[in-house]
């Protein structure tokens, strides 16, 4: 992911993964075996792989969900979706879409599923996993031990780096390590895993939720947030 300002630095990246999420019942076990048996044998051949290079890779314009027929014969599944991460999971056209998307609609056909889908924001989305309204949640989700607690998670459907940004050559911001940015104000989305990770290695700094991407790249741009 590229952040257009010249006046903000990537720095000390951090590994990271995505998953599906499952509810907690016996119907939600059985489905996230099945789903993690799909990324095994996706893995094996090659499929993840193409599906990574298609949809992470390069711009996201002109790549669409491929309309695989979908029997519906082992029933339908009940979904909830927060697709607000491209090119992971995103609106395209009035119609979910993305990598996760690709891989949810792939999996479906494979075991025989249709599926029912709801758009919601993050809070909505947990609820009814944890609940057990909704069969599978897809938003690019991150593990914690909270979420752990609430719903099933499946293996990673892909890793990826967790990059902060900080405002560059400032003489006034002369940080080089991530000790530097203890008792700083640190800017993230609200439910983010990168959060739970930043407040494990940075506890005494200042957490400041920010609602998309492009404004805290501006927040940093603008020193009101350290990165």
């Amino acid at each position: 992911m590229t952040i257009a300002l010249a006046s903000i630095a990537l720095f000390s990246p951090t590994a990271s993964s995505f998953s599906f999420v499952f509810a907690e019942s016996d119907k939600g076990k059985k489905l996230c075996q099945k789903f993690n048996d799909f990324l095994a044998k996706s893995r094996e051949n090659g499929n993840l792989a193409a599906w990574q290079k298609e949809w992470l890779t390069g711009e996201k314009e002109d790549r669409f969900v491929e309309k695989i027929p979908l029997s519906g014969e082992n029933g339908t599944l009940s979904v909830v979706a927060n697709p607000i991460i491209p090119p992971i999971v995103y609106m395209q056209d009035n119609e979910i879409s993305g990598y996760e998307a690709e891989l949810f609609r792939n999996f479906c056909a494979e075991y025989g599923y249709n599926y029912e889908i709801e758009i919601t924001d993050f809070g909505v989305m947990i609820g009814n996993v944890s609940l057990g309204r909704a069969d599978i949640g897809i938003a690019a989700m991150q593990y914690t031990e909270e979420r752990g607690e609430q719903f099933l998670f499946s293996e990673p459907t892909q890793w990826d780096d967790c990059i902060a940004v900080i405002k560059k050559n400032s003489a006034d911001n002369p940080k080089k390590n991530l000790s530097d940015f203890k008792n700083s104000r640190i800017g993230c989305w609200p439910e983010c895993g990168y959060e739970v990770l930043a407040r494990k290695i940075l506890p005494d700094a200042q957490y400041i939720y920010i609602d998309t991407l492009g404004d805290l790249a501006a927040s940093v741009n603008y020193a009101l947030r350290t990165y």
